[in-house]
């Protein structure tokens, strides 16, 4: 039996491949056994598009290169001001709703740690647009040894994966050794990271943003649709 499997480090309110990744997999580990990156990150940040390009949303976390599971959100103040620009920003949105059903609510709930935040944004999310495929696991559940790209082999085995699907990035190319994984009885299958345009609430379009702006502008059917579309490379 096909199981495909996807991991990818729990970041904010991510963009339409990341919830590409998620559409393709039988079961999704969100990577918070990996190390906070350095400098900027999409685990605290993300961008929407506005009529003066985009507006970065970026949530105060523990500058600390410790295991995601374990970053802190550090100030409190900053979901006033995401909710207040999101309503903003989206506030003619056909499909604005997504904000006070999903989105919202969420941000409410005042999570200490940014993968707690993260990943029940992200699963939120995916339930609305419809990818109830999917099993979530979080990667520090596991009891595995290894941390960063090292479990990703283990963690494959672990949850019985004939298919790992991947991103075709750099940080993916350095992380995994494909030959490896094929010798394991895994293939690993890269995904595409190149969308269709649609309709947003300003011009030109403007790509890789959050996906809560496709969210917001052309609704949960349209998203799914995108991301089943080119979905090889």
């Amino acid at each position: 039996m096909k199981v495909a499997v996807g991991i990818h480090q729990p970041n904010y309110l991510p963009w339409l491949g990341y919830f590409r990744k998620i559409a393709l997999c039988d079961r999704f580990v969100f990577f918070d056994n990996a190390l906070l990156p350095l400098g900027k990150s999409f685990v605290s940040r993300n961008a929407i598009p506005t009529l003066q390009g985009p507006l970065w949303l970026t949530v105060p976390v523990a500058k600390k290169q410790i295991l995601l599971a374990e970053v802190p959100i550090v100030d409190q103040r900053w979901r006033r001001k995401h909710i207040q620009t999101l309503r903003m920003v989206y506030s003619k949105a056909p499909f604005k709703d997504v904000l006070d059903s999903v989105v919202i609510p969420v941000l409410e709930e005042k999570q200490k740690q940014i993968a707690d935040l993260n990943i029940t944004l992200i699963e939120a999310l995916s339930h609305w647009i419809g990818l109830s495929q999917v099993e979530f696991v979080r990667a520090s559940s596991l009891g595995i040894s290894e941390t960063g790209a090292d479990s990703i082999e283990p963690i494959l085995k672990m949850l019985d994966a004939t298919h790992y699907v991947t991103g075709s990035g750099a940080g993916t190319q350095h992380s995994i050794d494909v030959e490896s994984l094929k010798k394991l009885g895994i293939e690993t299958h890269f995904i595409s990271s190149k969308f269709a345009e649609y309709s947003q609430m300003q011009m030109p379009f403007m790509v890789n943003m959050s996906a809560i702006d496709a969210c917001a502008c052309i609704g949960p059917s349209a998203v799914r649709e995108l991301l089943l579309n080119a979905s090889e490379q």
